[in-house]
């Protein structure tokens, strides 16, 4: 629960100046295809990074793969002692039904139970646990820009906190 909060903690605080570790994000690539990258560090040793446009290296648990034909827009992580996520943000053009049937068939393969599923006409999410404890959300919203692909993977800690 803890991460979820973290990653809460990152957005709010991509918008502004505050809680950054680095005041200058590091920006790679052209002005076109540059990449965004800040660091946050949200105190007692937890630490997110945000990353934004150009052409994000994507790093996904072990069967999980981005979207066929996705635009990766956003990937935003947090680690603690508490545990560790990464939610990845995507675009696409293609059915919300199919990404959601993509990722189901993905987070079967890789040992998760699927124990909750939603479908509200413009937004679909299925969630689940694996059985290392390990918790995944996807969210699928359709608007007039297309298809938006929410990816969470996260794990709680040891700590027991």
């Amino acid at each position: 629960m803890r991460i979820a909060v973290a990653l809460a903690a990152v957005i709010a605080l991509s918008g502004c100046d505050g809680g950054a570790s680095d005041d200058t994000p590091e920006a790679r690539g052209d002005a076109s295809g540059g990449e965004y990258r800040q660091t946050f560090d949200l105190g007692d040793g937890n630490d997110a990074e945000v990353r934004a446009g150009g052409n994000i290296d994507v790093q996904l648990p072990a069967g999980f793969t981005v979207y066929p034909g996705a635009e990766v827009v956003t990937t935003m992580s947090a680690s603690s002692a508490d545990g560790e996520g990464r939610t990845t943000m995507m675009t696409t053009n293609d059915d919300p039904a199919d990404v959601i049937a993509f990722y189901r068939k993905q987070a079967e393969a890789a040992g998760f139970a699927i124990a909750n599923e939603m479908d509200s006409g413009t937004a679909r999410m299925i969630s689940g646990q694996s059985a290392d404890g390990t918790g995944l959300n996807v969210i699928v919203g359709t608007g007039e820009d297309g298809t938006t692909i929410s990816l969470s993977i996260g794990k709680a800690g040891s700590s027991g906190n």
